[in-house]
């Protein structure tokens, strides 16, 4: 779910020299997270080219997911030597998304034609974690990247020491400054 905050709320200041508004604007994005598999190696190239699917071995649920152990790891093997994995596609669930990005801007007025406006605009305005790819950097694995490592092992049985865990976060709180000048 994505939603703006309703229109920007003005509030004219009485008294005051200078002829000024302020305006507060804002948007949140809330998700409950993206789907990802679990994939596994292809030793038999049942896939050719492709990645394949781990079989499903047990229930991967987790009491208490967390940033060591996002799914039950011992719940996947994988597929016989030339078989598919039976596992479904993009069963599994990426951590959600709580964003609050907003911005406040001051208008000032110094005659019918000038002005000048000042804006303060943050983005994960809470500093809430949010586990995922990070836009900003380059994608290696390109589109569909996950913020958990679904993949089984690259070589055999335990060589994937990040399998199950949450290995990347978006930035930060960003701030950023501006201002503009109207005649």
């Amino acid at each position: 779910m994505t939603s703006p905050h309703p229109p920007a709320l003005g509030l004219p200041v009485p008294d005051s020299p200078v002829t000024w508004m302020i305006a507060i604007r804002g948007w949140t994005t809330a998700h409950r997270g993206f789907p990802f598999s679990v994939t596994a190696p292809d030793p038999g190239f049942a896939q050719a080219s492709f990645g394949q699917r781990a079989n499903l071995i047990g229930s991967p649920s987790v009491s208490n997911k967390g940033v060591s152990q996002w799914f039950n790891t011992s719940a996947f093997a994988g597929p016989a030597f030339g078989t598919y994995g039976n596992s479904a596609r993009n069963f599994l669930t990426q951590p959600g998304i709580n964003n609050w990005d907003v911005g406040l801007a001051k208008t000032f007025k110094f005659t019918e034609r000038v002005g000048f406006q000042f804006r303060v605009e943050t983005f994960n305005t809470f500093n809430h974690t949010q586990y995922g790819i990070d836009p900003t950097a380059q994608a290696s694995g390109g589109p569909g990247q996950s913020a958990v490592d679904g993949s089984l092992a690259h070589f055999g049985p335990g060589t994937n020491n990040n399998f199950g865990k949450i290995t990347s976060a978006r930035p930060g709180r960003i701030i950023q400054f501006g201002g503009k000048v109207t005649f």
